[in-house]
């Protein structure tokens, strides 16, 4: 993956975290309010797991709606991008 979307990654994947628990408990006010925050941080992770991976970020918003499904998708499909030969 390149280097520079790291940091987007693992900051997605923490908020996803953080918002996931907060979904889970049983109070009505903070569900509506992970639905209203966990989707659209969790598509726009899956768009910077697609363009690190060297696909189109169109291919991680279609996927990304799709939700788990669509980021166990992301995790298999192989990286487009040349890996760096190291000069010697």
């Amino acid at each position: 993956m390149i280097k520079k979307y790291k940091t987007s990654i693992i900051l997605f994947a923490l908020a996803a975290l953080c918002i996931l628990v907060i979904w889970i408990i049983d109070n009505p006010t903070s569900n509506i309010f992970a639905l209203l925050v966990f989707i659209p941080l969790f598509v726009l992770g899956c768009r910077f797991i697609a363009v690190a991976k060297g696909y189109n970020g169109s291919v991680g918003l279609l996927l990304g709606l799709t939700m788990i499904i669509g980021l166990i998708i992301l995790i298999i499909l192989p990286d487009r991008i040349l890996k760096e030969t190291p000069k010697v």
